[in-house]
């Protein structure tokens, strides 16, 4: 890219300028891709109202961070919902995407498909979301690289949960009892 040239709009990762080199941050994770991807369909919108008269910012969140041992409480995951992430907002989309994460400096913990939530209740207008998509996290197995990892994603489709891996030649049926370590939760009305 020379000087006067227009910045191409569909950038994923940020550039600077560093002398005469370039520098492009490509460190990151699945949780910031999905921003991105979802970023014109946020999962929450939240306005900050200033105490001091300012006018309200409008916050528009594309995931939402939710701590991974929370997910495997089936019969009180909307009342975690409600008292962990839910902030005064509107969910404006009839997406919500859940980005796990852990507090024990470890990976997430694996998880049985069976075990993840299926419903999430919105706390502000009780409409009921269901789990269509998870984004796995596999280990250096896939890759065959120590310090890397690879991403598949599950979803659901007529009712049998569908593994895509673009290792794989084609995509495969995972039943529910499958233990996976989820990154994304992916909900819809």
């Amino acid at each position: 890219m020379t000087e006067g040239d227009p910045e191409p709009p569909h950038l994923i990762f940020p550039i600077s300028d560093i002398g005469t080199c370039q520098y492009v941050n490509c460190e990151t994770n699945v949780g910031y891709l999905a921003g991105l991807l979802f970023k014109e369909s946020p999962s929450f919108e939240e306005i900050s109202q200033c105490n001091l008269g300012c006018p309200p910012r409008l916050n528009k969140l594309s995931v939402i961070q939710m701590e991974e041992k929370k997910i495997v409480d089936n019969t009180n995951f909307n009342k975690i919902v409600e008292q962990s992430v839910y902030l005064k907002g509107e969910y404006p989309w009839d997406i919500i995407v859940f980005n796990l994460f852990s507090t024990n400096f470890q990976a997430v913990n694996q998880i049985k498909i069976m075990d993840i939530s299926k419903t999430c209740i919105n706390p502000q207008n009780r409409k009921v979301y269901r789990l269509i998509g998870i984004v796995c996290y596999k280990t250096h197995v896939a890759t065959r690289h120590v310090q890397m990892g690879h991403y598949t994603a599950i979803c659901l489709r007529a009712g049998s949960w569908i593994e895509y891996d673009d290792l794989g030649k084609k995509e495969k049926s995972v039943k529910e009892s499958t233990t996976i370590t989820p990154a994304l939760l992916i909900y819809a009305k």
